[in-house]
């Protein structure tokens, strides 16, 4: 049993250590539990079995995971919905056509949705689902490393507003989630070490037991061992689970799981996107560090052993991105953080390995000049 610690409150989960992969997780959930299951079976295999015994199935899928997979899918009796997965897509409008396409269908509150995709499917999908008819249920199949080792549990979906990100938000679980790593076989290998990211986050918060599995693991799950990036997700969604269970709907414990976001989340819109989500929330997380290390009480050599292995997560092209951001505007996008309360900016910084802390950071001239000299710093350690 591993313990972690958020705010003080203690957390435990059962890190796996056996050579037998877990096979379920049960979510507990409100309004109600759903559940993860971890299959083996071919793609198409795996998809056409909930087809089958779905009532109205409508398939809402990657347009590019479709063009892979999509000619050994069934097409009978079940309506296809082709999304283009790009983060500029990831709008109201977007959900608004959606639901369109299920009202011109006669789609009810009995029918089920498939979503098949990575985290901006399923936001629109989530979302979606969410408000045609006050909730119709949805199953989801996760295609990427991100979605697959964070997004797939816990019921968050946000929309992006103009350019600030995931300003429109609200809970929508799934009815079950249903996990194949055959679809990262297809992934790029910017998208995996984007997945990554999310994963270091999950692995430093969980304490030093699941960072030195990560440690472990990370080599052989860059190089896309199916059997070495399993042990990740899974460790990734035990920690996650034992948060969202005890604070499903973010009023404390689970806000901790930002950490690396509020600098992440505004990078990534300043990058024009060039940066993929996991790789901004890495670098968030290092910034974040420094800032902690400046002001907090994260120790040396804990903020050296995680950025030892975040190294192993950026490509060049991306650092290089970052050293030629102007952070002169970063306080505009971190007051729009969902996290921010006028100019005060509440964020989740490590003071050691498995203990994460809420902090203040007073959005003014100072903070800016903080983050900047931060991103220098760390900058001069890549």
């Amino acid at each position: 049993m591993q313990s972690f610690f958020i705010d003080g409150n203690k957390f435990n989960f059962e890190i796996d250590n056996t050579k037998k992969v877990i096979k379920k997780l049960k979510i507990h959930s409100s309004p109600k539990d759903y559940e993860l299951s971890l299959i083996g079976e071919s793609v198409e295999k795996s998809i056409n079995k909930i087809i089958s015994v779905s009532q109205t199935p409508v398939l809402l899928i990657d347009s590019n995971i479709y063009k892979i997979y999509g000619s050994n899918i069934k097409k009978k009796s079940i309506l296809i919905y082709k999304f283009v997965a790009k983060e500029n897509k990831k709008n109201i409008n977007e959900c608004i056509k959606f639901t369109t396409f299920l009202e011109k269908n006669n789609i009810t509150k009995s029918s089920t949705v498939i979503v098949v995709g990575g985290g901006i499917v399923q936001d629109i999908g989530a979302f979606s689902c969410s408000i045609y008819k006050r909730g119709i249920k949805w199953i989801y199949f996760p295609t990427t490393l991100l979605s697959m080792t964070d997004s797939c549990i816990g019921g968050k979906t946000a929309l992006n507003y103009k350019n600030i990100k995931n300003l429109y938000a609200l809970f929508s679980s799934p009815h079950k989630v249903i996990l194949n790593t055959e679809f990262l076989t297809t992934l790029p290998k910017k998208d995996v070490l984007s997945g990554l990211g999310e994963s270091l986050k999950l692995s430093i918060i969980g304490g030093r037991k699941s960072l030195e599995s990560f440690s472990t693991n990370i080599d052989k799950a860059i190089q896309m061992d199916r059997s070495a990036l399993t042990r990740i997700i899974l460790t990734s969604l035990l920690i996650k689970k034992s948060v969202i269970e005890k604070d499903e709907f973010e009023n404390n414990e689970r806000r901790s799981l930002n950490y690396g976001h509020s600098l992440g989340n505004a990078i990534e819109p300043m990058s024009k996107f060039y940066i993929p989500h996991g790789t901004a929330i890495t670098i968030g997380l290092l910034i974040e560090n420094k800032i902690s290390l400046k002001k907090f009480g994260l120790s040396k050599d804990s903020d050296k052993h995680i950025l030892d292995l975040a190294k192993k997560l950026l490509l060049p092209r991306f650092i290089k991105k970052l050293s030629n951001i102007n952070l002169s505007t970063v306080n505009d996008y971190l007051i729009n953080d969902k996290k921010a309360q006028g100019k005060i900016l509440k964020i989740a910084v490590p003071t050691k390995i498995g203990y994460l802390n809420f902090c203040k950071l007073n959005l003014s001239q100072t903070s800016t000049k903080i983050i900047n000299q931060s991103v220098q710093l760390l900058l001069k350690e890549l």
